[in-house]
């Protein structure tokens, strides 16, 4: 309610206007723990308040943005905020006008609260030691609320919070490690054990002996984690409007039909899984679910207003940057027993890294195995791979390639705590691949 305070207190601006401005807000806020782990010994304990607004002020044609932090003290804030107004005022009359400014809009209202139901920090952190201690762990507990929120001179108000902690932690042995995540917004003892003793049995494999693979094609089992590294690759411009019409998506040839994915994949946007809010910066309001590509044909791109007014085609509420914000692929029907009798003889990849284009227009993408990664024969693991790298088309490792999706889907959290904790995440299942390219 404090941080709901100070951002209604920074609306005093909206008083100040001139006949002919348009002013929006943007506020960001969090109040998070940080507990970091190293070798099973607790290293660092932070607790971080903190919360940061984006004024855009219009008039004739023109935009300007300015961003600051808080002081979370409300007569200096609401001070300094008069003060941007009277900057941006000055700043905004060396601009030309913007031939596609989006102009601010009333987007309606909304209020979303999710309260979270997990222990407080050192309880948090009592848990988790008490699971570590003996081996060589290495992690994050993070815990608390995060708040997106923005209003306009027109009447605008939307608000976003959500309750929720993470542990994203990796164990050791020698040189070979495994890595976990733990997420949610209500704490289970049972699941919270289940993720370490999974991570630790997958440990245990890694003591076998080191089994080299040979350059080549290989069946595989792509874990929820290794397909969460290629979804995040998507990221960038691979379902972008603006990408599209540039000529750089990746997906290029999906979209004007020349190939499709296999009828197992569908994606979407599903804003019903409340990693982030529905509303973009400008508080435009995305269908609670968007769906992207469904049973392998391509169904839209991510279009924000500005890529609207620029191509005249229709928006559908992305962010400035056309990403994927809260993506989930549907599952299928393979079960988790059914895994490695499954696989039979292949891959198992529980992690992926440095991914990039290594052809952008044939959609091929490379990157590294890590954290891990198994040799599998007659259904039985062997033991574990050293690193190596794939070199593949998404077409193919999700178009013919594709056997089966698991029937069960794991959420990977946005765990980036870069200036500020991140907001979002995906809801993604396993995939059996028939055949893929590793190059060394």
């Amino acid at each position: 309610m404090f941080l709901q305070r100070i951002f209604g207190r920074c609306g005093c601006s909206f008083a100040s206007l001139r006949s002919e401005e348009a002013l929006s807000l943007v506020f960001s806020a969090e109040e998070t723990d940080f507990i970091r782990f190293n070798k099973a010994r607790i290293r660092q304990t932070t607790h971080v308040q903190q919360a940061e607004l984006e004024m855009q002020l219009q008039d004739r044609g023109k935009t300007i943005h300015l961003r600051w932090s808080l002081a979370l003290r409300p007569k200096d804030d609401i001070s300094l905020s008069l003060l941007n107004l009277g900057r941006a005022r000055q700043l905004l009359e060396k601009l030309p006008p913007d031939p596609f400014q989006v102009k601010i809009r009333n987007n309606g209202e909304s209020s979303s609260n999710l309260v979270g139901d997990y222990p407080k920090a050192a309880e948090l952190t009592r848990y988790v030691a008490g699971s570590a201690a003996g081996s060589d762990f290495v992690g994050l507990i993070c815990s608390g609320s995060v708040i997106s929120a923005n209003r306009n001179s027109l009447g605008q108000s939307h608000w976003f919070s959500t309750d929720s902690f993470f542990v994203d932690y990796s164990l050791f042995l020698d040189d070979r490690s495994v890595k976990g995540c733990y997420s949610g917004t209500t704490w289970s003892d049972f699941e919270w054990k289940k993720s370490f003793e999974d991570a630790k049995a997958k440990l245990s494999l890694m003591s076998k002996p080191l089994k080299v693979v040979e350059p080549g094609a290989y069946r595989l089992y792509l874990a929820p984690a290794a397909v969460s590294e290629i979804l995040g690759h998507f990221e960038w411009g691979v379902l972008s409007q603006k990408a599209f019409q540039q000529g750089t998506s990746p997906f290029l040839k999906l979209a004007r039909s020349e190939v499709r994915l296999s009828p197992l994949l569908s994606l979407r946007e599903n804003f019903d899984l409340h990693l982030c809010p529905k509303f973009n910066s400008r508080g435009e309001v995305s269908a609670s679910q968007v769906d992207l590509i469904s049973q392998g044909n391509f169904i839209r791109f991510l279009t924000n207003t500005k890529s609207s007014l620029e191509f005249s085609v229709p928006s559908n509420g992305a962010n400035d940057s056309e990403s994927l914000r809260s993506p989930e692929i549907l599952p299928g029907t393979l079960t988790q027993e059914e895994i490695l009798p499954q696989l039979e003889t292949g891959l198992y990849i529980s992690n992926l890294h440095y991914l990039a284009w290594s052809d952008h227009l044939s959609a091929r993408l490379t990157g590294m195995t890590r954290f891990g990664c198994f040799w599998v024969e007659a259904g039985r693991i062997v033991g574990p791979i050293q690193n190596m790298r794939f070199d593949e088309s998404v077409y193919d490792l999700w178009g013919k390639s594709l056997l089966a999706l698991t029937d069960f889907q794991e959420t990977d959290p946005a765990v980036g705590t870069y200036f500020r904790r991140s907001l979002g995440g995906r809801k993604i299942p396993g995939m059996l691949i028939s055949s893929a390219q590793f190059t060394l």
